[in-house]
């Protein structure tokens, strides 16, 4: 008989130490029968204000701080840090397209202004 684990909800084969599908530990009650509860789990660490300001500093750092935020952003274990650095790839990204879009705008409505331009130094516009 299967036993439902209380964080994920799905079946614990008997006789199981952890979770097959969420990895938490299980105490066994002392009667049979009855369903494994999951062990409390540790608070996560804290993480301190150092490591968001030199974080900030590094992901700053053109080519070498983004290949930190990559790694940081998919091997980190800390659920924290790893938002953290997925959030700032996404900001990277946001400011990329925004900076392209600008430029293509910028050269678009200059070469329109010098086009008016060349018009009224030459006498073509009335």
């Amino acid at each position: 008989m299967a036993w439902i684990c209380k964080k994920c909800g799905k079946a614990v084969p008997e006789g199981a130490t952890q979770c097959p599908n969420c990895g938490v530990k299980l105490v066994m009650p002392s009667s049979a029968g009855r369903r494994p509860m999951p062990v409390q789990a540790a608070k996560p660490e804290s993480i301190s204000m150092g490591w968001f300001f030199s974080r900030i500093f590094l992901f700053s750092i053109p080519v070498i701080g983004w290949i930190i935020c990559l790694a940081t952003a998919f091997s980190s274990e800390n659920g924290t840090k790893k938002n953290y650095a997925k959030a700032v790839l996404l900001w990277l990204l946001i400011g990329v397209v925004v900076s392209a879009v600008s430029y293509i705008a910028w050269r678009w409505v200059s070469a329109l202004m010098a086009e008016a331009v060349q018009q009224a130094l030459s006498g073509q516009v009335s």
